[in-house]
């Protein structure tokens, strides 16, 4: 029979044994991911070149980053898996499919191997459903939110597109009451 002080120590070594073997699991969660190393949760292989493809056209590189720096298509996938009910994954798994049909019906290639101007014209057409409110309404609606979503709130959106100004203007801490500022102070009134 055991007594209480080694029930507890054999517990503790126990924890410490579980919490340094998820101590090193999450350190190397913590390496630097590589492209190809990433697999997709959600999306199959061509749904993700379609995702990329169709991400970078909503946020394009110029002279700031675009969604394919942010890599968006693994947060959209993530996302998609992780938190949409399987009735919005439905539309974007449809979505996705549209469009690559729209692609192949139009031009005979795929989605990701027509032009710019191309992949535009069928984007618009996504947009006209959408507002039209068509059986496919609410593809492009979703797309375009989840890559905002996951543009600028990547480290690479958040730091070299979005600016942030905590203060904004000078602060002065030690500002004289005018008299009229006082009896605001003393009532408790907001300005």
């Amino acid at each position: 029979m055991m007594n209480r002080r080694e029930a507890l120590k054999s517990k503790l070594i126990i924890a410490g044994a579980l919490s340094t073997v998820s101590l090193s699991t999450l350190i190397s969660s913590c390496k630097t991911d590589t492209k190809d190393a990433w697999i997709a949760e959600f999306c199959t292989a061509d749904e993700i070149k379609i995702l990329e493809v169709l991400t970078e056209q909503i946020i394009p590189k110029t002279d700031t980053p675009g969604a394919n720096d942010a890599m968006v298509h693994r947060f959209i996938d993530s996302a998609v898996n992780d938190v949409l009910e399987s009735d919005e994954q439905k539309i974007i798994r449809d979505g996705l499919s549209s469009i690559e049909a729209m692609a192949k019906s139009a031009h005979s290639k795929s989605y990701v191997d027509i032009d710019a101007n191309q992949r535009d014209a069928i984007l618009q057409a996504k947009v006209d459903e959408a507002v039209k409110g068509d059986a496919e309404q609410y593809f492009f609606p979703l797309i375009k939110q989840l890559t905002l979503a996951g543009f600028f709130t990547s480290e690479i959106g958040s730091t070299q597109v979005l600016t942030h100004n905590p203060i904004p203007g000078e602060f002065l801490g030690c500002v004289p009451f005018g008299e009229n500022d006082v009896m605001m102070a003393q009532v408790g009134g907001a300005y």
